[in-house]
Order: structure tokens, then sequence, then C-alpha cells
């Protein structure tokens, strides 16, 4: 986490005071961001979108970046700056509740629906997370499926690849945008194979030579 200045970095910190860059290069260590930060800019250039989210893990004590899929994020409510003020977090996990030695059964699957939800309120961050669409608490026992905590922002970044209209919370990717082009390569490179192929392969004309009496081919094998 240096300014890149002793130290060659791809990720320069700019800092009013060098105390900060400790907390930060624990914060990348602990998130395994050498390889999260490739990640994160491969989906994003190939989806379209992508996001961090800030994981507080209470359990190990540390706070962690999180990369999460576009895909699991059907819903992201933004201010004009891109501040993210809400989301809906959707995906399938294993079942904690799942029991192998039990009969398989629509209550007893391996895999569930997880969701999250988050928005800003008065007070702060409101979280609610719900199993199959109902309430439960995937904190364990004692905790609730809905709670608040004391924070100033939504621990959720939305980055999008390319932004093509300030109302939309989604982008295109970088497919997207080279589809055109990509097609015309094709076309290009079809002519071309269709020209080779006729020289490679190209008709047989012959002169001068008379048809069998017999009717059979004078080309074929003997």
């Amino acid at each position: 986490a240096g300014d890149g200045k002793s130290v060659p970095s791809a990720l320069p910190i700019e800092a009013e005071t060098d105390a900060i860059r400790p907390p930060i290069a624990r914060l990348f260590r602990d998130s395994n961001w050498q390889v999260n930060k490739t990640v994160l800019c491969r989906l994003g250039a190939v989806l379209g979108d992508v996001a961090i989210k800030v994981c507080d893990e209470d359990d190990k004590g540390r706070v962690i970046l999180e990369v999460v899929h576009p895909g699991s994020l059907p819903w992201i409510s933004k201010d004009t700056r891109g501040n993210v003020r809400g989301y809906c977090q959707e995906e399938p996990r294993p079942n904690p509740d799942y029991d192998p030695t039990k009969d398989p059964s629509e209550t007893n699957r391996e895999f569930c629906t997880y969701t999250e939800y988050c928005r800003r309120t008065e007070a702060g961050i409101q979280f609610a997370t719900l199993k199959d669409g109902k309430p439960y608490s995937w904190r364990g026992a004692g905790y609730d499926a809905e709670w608040e905590v004391e924070c100033p922002f939504v621990p959720l970044v939305h980055i999008q690849h390319i932004k093509v209209d300030p109302n939309e919370s989604f982008g295109l990717s970088e497919l997207y945008a080279g589809r055109v082009k990509i097609n015309e390569v094709n076309d290009l490179g079809s002519k071309l194979h269709d020209q080779i192929r006729k020289v490679v392969e190209g008709a047989w004309f012959m002169a001068g030579v008379q048809a069998p009496k017999d009717g059979s081919n004078p080309l074929s094998a003997t």
C-alpha cells in the first residue's frame, strides 16, 4: 500500500498520512487482493458490471473485500453520484439445514437460495437475509434475520464497465461494444477462405479427351 514512488506499484495509494498504509496493506492481504483484483477487472470487462463488497468477519476479527458476481445482483439503487443506496444479492448456496442422513425432500435439499437486502436508513444501514424467500438468520442461532448497524455508507461499490444511460444501473460489456466489428472480421475471414478453397480445390478442365464408348467414367479409378 505504498505511494508508488519508493517502490513501483500498480495500485499506488495517495494518503494524507502514512499511518493509514499498514491497515490498507492488511486489508489487501486478508482479501487476497493480488489475485482478486484481476478477477475484478475480467468480470467487469466480460459481463459489463462487477461489484466490491466490504465484509466484516467478526469471528475472524478482520474485514475483507469480496468480488461480487454481477449475476447475483438483480437490483441496485444508486444516487446521482453513483453511490449505492441499496441492493439485493441473490445466489445459490449450500443449505445450512441440510441433513444427508434424512430422506431427500423439498424441505431437505442440499442447496437453497440465499437472499440479502441492504438499504440506507436515517440511523445507518439495515440488513435482512432470507432462505428460499423466507426470513432466515444466516449468522447462526441467537441472531435475527433483520438487523441494523451504524454505518455511514452501504458496504458495496458497483462498477459499470460501459455506462450508456445515466438512469440505468447496469452497464454493457466490452464484448457487446465490439460485436459489430467481430462480425465484420468473421465475414472477411469467410470470404478469404472461400477464395482459398477455389484455388486449392478448383474444378477440373480436360481438353481433347473423348468419353469412352462404353459410357464409363474416364476419371474413375482402375
